[in-house]
């Protein structure tokens, strides 16, 4: 079995190369090859899952124009001020993730909590568990 690229995301045909690859091999235990196969229909669950919301979302999006609420500029307009702002939290996250207190449940930077007992604690709720 050929490996996958590093320098790209394993797709849909690699996931089947690699299923018939489990099946096929008889050194590979079962009990991963039940894992990957679970992954595999997780994976597909998955897509369908993605391709209903799809639909729906374009049903809905449809609605809005027929009727008048939305134009069709008006919905691309937002959809992309949607994701534009999805990408702009995805990369805050990134560079500085965030979590949520355990005890006070605050929501503090990942690099001012502490790990105690019950979990991620802000520096408050440290100090306090201190004295």
């Amino acid at each position: 079995m050929s490996m996958i690229p590093w320098w790209r995301e394993p797709n849909r045909h690699d996931f089947n190369r690699i299923a018939d690859h489990l099946d096929l091999e008889g050194e590979v235990s079962d009990s991963l090859a039940m894992q990957v196969r679970k992954l595999l229909e997780l994976d597909r669950a998955q897509e369908q899952d993605i391709t209903r919301l799809e639909t729906i979302i374009k049903v809905l999006a449809g609605l809005l124009i027929e009727t008048g609420v939305l134009s069709q500029q008006q919905v691309s307009q937002r959809v992309a001020a949607a994701l534009a702002e999805q990408t702009r939290q995805e990369m805050q996250e990134r560079t500085n993730p965030q979590l949520r207190c355990a005890r006070c449940q605050e929501t503090v930077a990942r690099k001012d909590t502490y790990m105690t007992g019950l979990g991620a604690v802000c520096g408050s709720c440290y100090q306090a568990l201190e004295a």
